[in-house]
This record gives structure tokens, C-alpha cells and sequence, in this order.
């Protein structure tokens, strides 16, 4: 392995934050201890600037780019987690707007964002009203809500508070909206898929059955 470091001299005032200066005593060394200062104080600016394409790298690696909400591998991680470190188990809740070709058929592709990123907003600022509770785009128009340690009776009632929030919004040119809801608790991160097919299962439940509206799968009900 080889690790290389790139040094350039910075022209003009400075931007930014302000690093720490490196405190060099150079009565002995002069001329050296000037350099090392100055090859210190470069190295801290490239330690920053790395810490911050990092943090940039992660958040568009977890982030789906259209509605700012976590996109699926990072929903699914963290539904995996959740099974995994959370005793009382977890709820979730799978949205999939209706009838969401018609805007697209209707509006145009333009108008079909603009109501996926509505919806999103709504998830989100509902996930920020629970704690440790977070919203992420499963694909299309399909989201879900996370619930750690929220029982499956608190979930539909959750659930069913977003879907008003949803039917009452205002989506501009494609007007009024509504969304179907699936419902499912479980534990334990060998679940995991079981928790998946019984949301799906809940979710087609809702659609099957006039849609706008929530349906809760209990565990081991086929």
C-alpha cells in the first residue's frame, strides 16, 4: 500500500473555518521549522476538507435524490437494525400513493415529482414528530415510516394520521390526493423478510378494498 499527500500553496484570504494554528518553536530550526509549520497547518486543511466530502459522500449514498428522505438500502438498514437492537420490537408502515400513474398520465412527470416530494414531506415531518422514528422512499411512489418501539395499535393510529394529513393537502395542479397504508410489528432481525411480505400483504389489502385507508397484518395471519 502507498498513501500519497498532495501539497499546494493557497493563494489569497482564507474561507471558511478557521483551523488551529500549529505552535512551532523555531529559534533552533528557523527556515525548517517554518516549512514543518506550514506543512502542518496544510495538512489540518486537507484533514478538514476530506471530513467534509465524506460527510458529503454519506449523505448521497443514503439519501434518495428526488424527496431528501433515506432511499431504500438506508431504510433497509435500518429496519434490519431496528429487529436487531430494539427489544420491544418495531412497527412499520408501507405508504404507496393511489392512483399515482393518473398524475403522471394527466400532469406530466414534472407535477408526478412535485407530488412525491409532497408526500415526503409529509412522512418526514411526521417521522420528526417520534423519536427515533424515520421515514425513507422505498421506490416509485411507495414509501415507509420506521417505528422503533412503537406497538402496532400506536402505528395504525399513526398511520392513520398521516393519511389524513394526505388526503387534506394541497398538491397544487394535481389537486387532492390519497394514499393506501399497510401496517405490521415484529422482532427480531430473522424476521426481517416475514415483516416485509406481511406489510406488502397489508398494503394490497388496503388497495383491494377501495384504497385511501389503513390495513394492519397481524404475525402469522394469512
Amino acid at each position: 500500500n502507498i498513501t500519497l499527500l498532495s501539497i499546494g500553496m493557497r493563494e489569497g484570504e482564507k474561507k471558511g473555518l478557521a483551523l488551529p494554528e500549529a505552535k512551532v518553536d523555531d529559534s533552533l530550526l528557523r527556515g525548517q521549522a517554518y516549512l514543518l509549520k506550514r506543512l502542518a497547518h496544510l495538512v489540518s486543511s486537507a484533514n478538514e476538507d476530506l471530513r467534509r466530502m465524506n460527510e458529503k459522500l454519506t449523505y448521497i449514498a443514503e439519501t434518495d435524490e428526488l424527496t431528501g428522505l433515506y432511499n431504500r438500502r438506508r431504510t433497509q438498514e435500518r429496519i434490519r437494525g431496528a429487529l436487531r437492537d430494539t427489544q420491544s420490537g418495531v412497527s412499520l408502515i408501507m405508504v404507496d400513493v393511489d392512483h399515482f400513474k393518473r398524475v403522471n398520465d394527466s400532469f406530466g412527470h414534472d407535477v408526478g415529482d412535485l407530488v412525491l416530494k409532497g408526500v415526503a414531506d409529509i412522512l418526514k415531518e411526521s417521522a420528526g414528530e417520534l423519536p427515533k422514528a424515520m421515514a425513507g422512499r422505498w421506490g416509485g411512489e411507495e414509501f415507509f415510516l420506521v417505528l422503533p418501539e412503537r406497538s402496532l395499535q400506536e402505528a395504525a393510529g399513526i398511520a392513520e394520521t398521516v393519511r389524513e394529513r394526505i388526503e387534506q393537502h394541497d398538491f397544487g395542479r394535481a389537486k387532492t390526493l390519497t394514499a393506501s397504508f399497510g401496517v405490521v410489528f415484529g422482532r427480531g432481525e430473522d424476521h426481517y423478510e416475514e415483516l416485509l411480505r406481511r406489510c406488502d400483504k397489508a398494503l394490497y389489502h388496503s388497495k383491494e378494498n377501495g384504497r385511501n385507508r389503513v390495513s394492519v397484518r397481524e404475525a402469522g395471519e394469512e
